[in-house]
């Protein structure tokens, strides 16, 4: 039983290098770059190994994506669990999505790339938690939820998505303007 776990890590750990270069190499010369065999290279295995744990560059890149998801999953939860008033809530929610394009550029990139768009089970679950501070924060139940959470979605990520286009994550003007914007939202939806 000790040999069959044994391998068990050693694959995970494999597996997880191949991420963490991928990673690598997007961060240094962006995801363009990114090739199986590059990241070979860097792990110091043969392009096949690299493609016996992921078939091709696509197949990768959508496993980069459930790892963005993932965290921005788990802090939407931890938040969540911390913050019982729902403006507050929401508020926090957009600013996660600040810190994480800020915190995890690479992965933001890719996460909302308009040429990857993802649909998972990892991103329908953001959208119910989100969906839930909003039906808390709403007065009347006259607009449907999905439409609510898909235009905050696009305002939070149209405005970090410009702020990283124009270098201004860093910002601090510029983070008031978008909280600035996420508050006028909650008002409009109240």
């Amino acid at each position: 039983m000790g040999s069959i776990e044994r391998k068990q890590r050693e694959k995970e750990a494999i597996r997880n290098s191949i991420i963490c270069a991928a990673r690598e190499i997007a961060v240094q010369e962006g995801w363009q770059a990114v090739s199986m065999r590059k990241i070979a290279d860097r792990i110091e295995y043969t392009p096949p190994i690299v493609y016996e744990y992921f078939k091709n560059k696509e197949d990768l890149f959508k496993e980069l994506c459930l790892v963005g998801h993932r965290i921005i999953r788990k802090e939407l939860t931890t938040l969540i669990q911390q913050q019982s008033d729902p403006e507050k809530s929401l508020i926090e929610a957009s600013l996660m999505h600040w810190n994480f394009a800020i915190n995890h550029p690479e992965l933001y990139q890719l996460v909302f790339s308009v040429e990857r768009p993802t649909i998972n089970e990892e991103v329908i679950q953001e959208m119910q938690i989100v969906g839930n501070i909003i039906k808390k924060l709403k007065k009347e139940d006259n607009e449907d939820i999905k439409d609510l959470v898909l235009n905050w979605s696009c305002l939070i990520n149209g405005i970090v998505s410009f702020a990283v286009k124009t270098d201004n994550l860093k910002n601090i003007e510029f983070r008031e303007f978008f909280r600035k914007s996420i508050t006028r939202y909650i008002k409009g939806i109240k």
